[in-house]
């Protein structure tokens, strides 16, 4: 068991498969969120040796930045109008996070120049356009250019000066 202080602002990580019994006291509100491991490790697909990433256990940690992640995709849920799109991006942002900061093995990803290729870009502009009526996946998108979704938002980003969600929402308004 693990006595859980409960700070605002403050995280608990248990890596994948660990087995947990937490005691809270006097939490007057938590966000759990769980990431299928094959996930985050498919953030960089291409880079990442899934036999040496471990997340590290974490228990009481101030992590402003997976705060604001959780406090964002909280209240995109709550939302009933919530674009797949954003939550989409803002798991991968918390996945490259945690590889990033939390991991056994310390992971930078690599740095890609230029943007998406005419090509791609014209594709994923079209698709966008023909779909925009539905609720749109980052994964979808990433397909569409055989990235994965970490660079495909990132090229995406170089190519438009945008992210694919404010793309989006541009287009819908």
């Amino acid at each position: 068991m693990y006595p859980v202080q409960s700070y605002i602002g403050t995280i608990n990580l248990d890596p994948a498969y660990t087995p947990r019994k937490l005691i809270h006291k006097q939490i007057s509100e938590a966000i759990i969120l769980s990431l299928d491991p094959e996930f985050v490790l498919s953030i960089d697909n291409d880079h990442i040796n899934s036999n040496h990433i471990e997340l590290l256990q974490n228990y009481g940690k101030e992590d402003p930045v997976i705060f604001q992640i959780g406090q964002a995709l909280k209240k995109e849920i709550e939302s009933r109008s919530s674009f797949q799109v954003y939550v989409d991006s803002l798991t991968v942002c918390l996945s490259a996070h945690l590889l990033r900061y939390y991991s056994t093995t310390k992971y930078n990803f690599k740095e890609y120049k230029g943007g998406l290729s005419k090509n791609q870009l014209d594709t994923v502009i079209e698709y966008i356009n023909s779909y925009l009526s539905e609720d749109i996946s980052l994964k979808t998108l990433a397909n569409i250019t055989g990235l994965s979704q970490f660079y495909f938002s990132r090229q995406f980003k170089k190519s438009m000066g945008i992210s694919p969600y404010q793309y989006i929402i541009k287009k819908t308004n």
